[in-house]
Protein backbone atom coordinates (compact mmCIF):
# COMPACT_ATOMS: atom_id res chain seq x y z
CA UNK A 1 0.00 0.00 0.00
CA UNK A 2 1.42 3.35 -1.02
CA UNK A 3 1.70 5.98 1.67
CA UNK A 4 -0.19 9.22 1.14
CA UNK A 5 2.04 12.19 0.34
CA UNK A 6 2.12 15.07 2.80
CA UNK A 7 2.95 16.09 6.34
CA UNK A 8 1.16 14.24 9.14
CA UNK A 9 1.21 13.56 12.85
CA UNK A 10 2.27 9.94 13.33
CA UNK A 11 0.99 8.09 16.40
CA UNK A 12 2.41 5.12 18.33
CA UNK A 13 0.44 2.72 16.09
CA UNK A 14 2.08 4.29 12.99
CA UNK A 15 -1.19 5.91 11.88
CA UNK A 16 -0.79 9.04 9.76
CA UNK A 17 -3.18 11.69 11.06
CA UNK A 18 -3.95 15.17 9.80
CA UNK A 19 -3.99 18.04 12.27
CA UNK A 20 -7.76 18.36 12.48
CA UNK A 21 -8.29 14.63 13.14
CA UNK A 22 -5.63 14.17 15.81
CA UNK A 23 -6.77 13.52 19.40
CA UNK A 24 -3.82 13.84 21.78
CA UNK A 25 -5.71 11.93 24.49
CA UNK A 26 -6.27 8.77 22.43
CA UNK A 27 -3.50 9.00 19.82
CA UNK A 28 -0.08 9.54 21.47
CA UNK A 29 2.17 11.30 18.96
CA UNK A 30 5.55 9.94 17.88
CA UNK A 31 6.40 13.03 15.83
CA UNK A 32 5.71 14.44 12.39
CA UNK A 33 5.88 12.22 9.32
CA UNK A 34 7.03 13.76 6.05
CA UNK A 35 6.18 11.68 3.01
CA UNK A 36 7.21 12.93 -0.43
CA UNK A 37 8.09 11.26 -3.72
CA UNK A 38 11.68 11.05 -2.38
CA UNK A 39 11.47 10.45 1.38
CA UNK A 40 9.42 8.99 4.20
CA UNK A 41 10.91 10.30 7.44
CA UNK A 42 9.75 11.08 10.96
CA UNK A 43 10.82 14.24 12.79
CA UNK A 44 10.54 14.17 16.60
CA UNK A 45 9.70 17.13 18.81
CA UNK A 46 12.71 18.97 20.19
CA UNK A 47 16.27 19.40 18.98
CA UNK A 48 19.60 18.53 20.55
CA UNK A 49 22.11 21.38 20.81
CA UNK A 50 25.88 21.35 20.84
CA UNK A 51 26.73 18.12 19.05
CA UNK A 52 29.67 17.74 16.71
CA UNK A 53 29.51 15.67 13.52
CA UNK A 54 32.80 14.24 14.69
CA UNK A 55 35.28 15.12 17.41
CA UNK A 56 38.15 14.72 14.93
CA UNK A 57 38.63 15.08 11.17
CA UNK A 58 38.30 11.72 9.44
CA UNK A 59 36.88 10.45 6.17
CA UNK A 60 34.27 7.82 6.97
CA UNK A 61 34.39 4.72 4.78
CA UNK A 62 31.04 3.42 3.60
CA UNK A 63 29.49 6.79 2.79
CA UNK A 64 30.09 8.81 -0.33
CA UNK A 65 32.09 12.02 -0.06
CA UNK A 66 30.11 14.67 -1.92
CA UNK A 67 31.76 18.02 -2.69
CA UNK A 68 28.98 19.56 -4.79
CA UNK A 69 25.80 20.97 -3.21
CA UNK A 70 23.55 19.80 -6.04
CA UNK A 71 24.93 16.26 -5.78
CA UNK A 72 24.65 16.31 -1.97
CA UNK A 73 20.92 17.01 -2.30
CA UNK A 74 20.61 13.67 -4.13
CA UNK A 75 21.88 11.72 -1.10
CA UNK A 76 18.93 9.96 0.54
CA UNK A 77 20.92 7.34 2.48
CA UNK A 78 20.61 8.79 5.98
CA UNK A 79 20.09 5.48 7.76
CA UNK A 80 22.98 3.72 5.97
CA UNK A 81 25.22 6.78 6.37
CA UNK A 82 24.47 6.91 10.11
CA UNK A 83 25.26 3.23 10.54
CA UNK A 84 28.61 3.68 8.74
CA UNK A 85 29.49 6.80 10.76
CA UNK A 86 28.69 5.17 14.11
CA UNK A 87 30.50 1.98 13.10
CA UNK A 88 33.63 3.97 12.22
CA UNK A 89 33.61 6.61 14.96
CA UNK A 90 31.32 5.41 17.76
CA UNK A 91 30.72 8.09 20.39
CA UNK A 92 33.17 10.44 18.63
CA UNK A 93 30.44 10.92 16.01
CA UNK A 94 28.27 12.83 18.47
CA UNK A 95 25.35 13.77 16.19
CA UNK A 96 25.06 10.38 14.43
CA UNK A 97 25.56 8.50 17.71
CA UNK A 98 22.84 10.53 19.43
CA UNK A 99 20.39 10.02 16.56
CA UNK A 100 21.10 6.29 16.25
CA UNK A 101 20.37 5.85 19.95
CA UNK A 102 17.21 7.95 19.87
CA UNK A 103 14.11 5.78 20.29
CA UNK A 104 10.77 7.12 19.11
CA UNK A 105 7.65 6.47 21.18
CA UNK A 106 6.69 3.69 18.73
CA UNK A 107 9.94 1.86 19.52
CA UNK A 108 11.70 2.66 16.24
CA UNK A 109 15.28 3.95 16.20
CA UNK A 110 16.28 7.26 14.72
CA UNK A 111 19.15 8.19 12.41
CA UNK A 112 20.91 11.34 11.24
CA UNK A 113 19.19 12.39 8.04
CA UNK A 114 21.13 12.78 4.81
CA UNK A 115 21.50 16.05 2.89
CA UNK A 116 18.67 15.04 0.53
CA UNK A 117 16.35 14.11 3.38
CA UNK A 118 17.18 17.37 5.20
CA UNK A 119 16.46 19.38 2.05
CA UNK A 120 13.06 17.71 1.67
CA UNK A 121 12.40 18.57 5.32
CA UNK A 122 13.31 22.24 4.79
CA UNK A 123 11.12 22.46 1.66
CA UNK A 124 8.20 21.45 3.93
CA UNK A 125 9.37 23.26 7.08
CA UNK A 126 6.31 25.48 7.65
CA UNK A 127 3.92 22.51 7.78
CA UNK A 128 6.38 20.44 9.85
CA UNK A 129 6.98 23.19 12.42
CA UNK A 130 3.23 23.84 12.71
CA UNK A 131 2.51 20.18 13.52
CA UNK A 132 5.50 19.84 15.88
CA UNK A 133 4.18 22.85 17.81
CA UNK A 134 0.67 21.32 17.90
CA UNK A 135 2.19 18.17 19.46
CA UNK A 136 4.45 19.97 21.94
CA UNK A 137 4.80 23.74 22.03
CA UNK A 138 7.18 23.59 25.02
CA UNK A 139 10.00 21.85 23.13
CA UNK A 140 12.57 23.79 21.14
CA UNK A 141 11.27 22.32 17.88
CA UNK A 142 13.07 22.39 14.57
CA UNK A 143 12.31 25.44 12.47
CA UNK A 144 13.66 27.27 9.43
CA UNK A 145 15.99 29.44 11.54
CA UNK A 146 18.13 26.46 12.55
CA UNK A 147 21.09 24.83 10.88
CA UNK A 148 21.15 21.04 11.33
CA UNK A 149 23.75 18.36 10.66
CA UNK A 150 23.25 15.80 7.93
CA UNK A 151 24.96 12.42 7.61
CA UNK A 152 26.44 13.48 4.25
CA UNK A 153 30.16 14.24 4.34
CA UNK A 154 31.95 16.81 2.21
CA UNK A 155 35.62 16.07 2.97
CA UNK A 156 37.92 14.74 5.68
CA UNK A 157 37.22 17.77 7.84
CA UNK A 158 33.79 19.00 6.68
CA UNK A 159 30.21 17.72 6.46
CA UNK A 160 26.98 19.12 5.07
CA UNK A 161 24.52 21.06 7.20
CA UNK A 162 21.11 22.24 6.07
CA UNK A 163 19.51 25.55 6.84
CA UNK A 164 16.79 27.65 5.25
CA UNK A 165 19.05 29.11 2.57
CA UNK A 166 20.34 25.69 1.48
CA UNK A 167 23.19 23.29 2.09
CA UNK A 168 26.43 24.51 3.59
CA UNK A 169 29.69 22.71 4.26
CA UNK A 170 31.17 23.35 7.72
CA UNK A 171 33.84 21.76 9.88
CA UNK A 172 32.85 18.45 11.46
CA UNK A 173 34.01 19.61 14.90
CA UNK A 174 31.55 22.55 15.01
CA UNK A 175 28.83 22.35 17.68
CA UNK A 176 25.51 22.26 15.84
CA UNK A 177 21.92 21.02 16.21
CA UNK A 178 20.53 17.57 15.50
Amino acid sequence: KALPLGVFIIDTNDNLIDRDSWDENTQPAVGVALITEKVAIVIPTGTKDGLKWSTKPQLVEGIVTITNKNEAEKDYKGKANTEAIVSALGTEAEAAYYCSNFTFKNGKKGYLMSAGEASEMFYNMTAITTLLNVIDLVQNNINSDLSVWTSSQNSTSTAWTRKEMGLESITKTYNNKT
